[in-house]
């Protein structure tokens, strides 16, 4: 869930093929607006956990990576995570509304996830 003022929370739930499922909540965190020299908006969401992408990865790590499809490059994320803006929904208000926005977690795989708008 992402707010207009700058905080997120981070809601995991995943049921896996095998083994338990992984369920997480976090606390209000900030989270900020990044732009690329190219003009590519990034999500930087501070404290971001890492949970829910295989079993393996506690909901206690907020240090990952991925893959940045737009600049070819891998990228580090030490306490938090990074989603790229792929696009935006003409109904959003400005780019600092968090409705604004589609989202992309930049793994450039198999295993990328897709962030959209959900009504509560």
């Amino acid at each position: 869930m992402i707010r207009p003022d700058g905080t997120y929370k981070q809601v995991v739930h995943v049921e896996f093929v095998e083994g338990p499922p992984t369920d997480f909540e976090s606390q209000w965190q900030r989270w900020r607006l990044e732009y690329s020299e190219g003009g590519i908006p990034y999500l930087h969401l501070n404290g971001y956990r890492f949970c829910g992408m295989n079993p393996t990865i506690s909901c206690q790590e907020t240090d990952g990576g991925g893959y940045d499809i737009c600049r070819d490059e891998s990228i580090a994320m030490e306490d938090e995570g990074i989603l790229l803006v792929l696009g935006t929904n003409t109904e959003g208000t400005s780019p600092e509304d968090p409705q604004y926005y589609y989202l992309h977690y930049p793994l450039g795989s198999e295993d990328s996830w897709v962030y959209a708008l959900q009504d509560p």
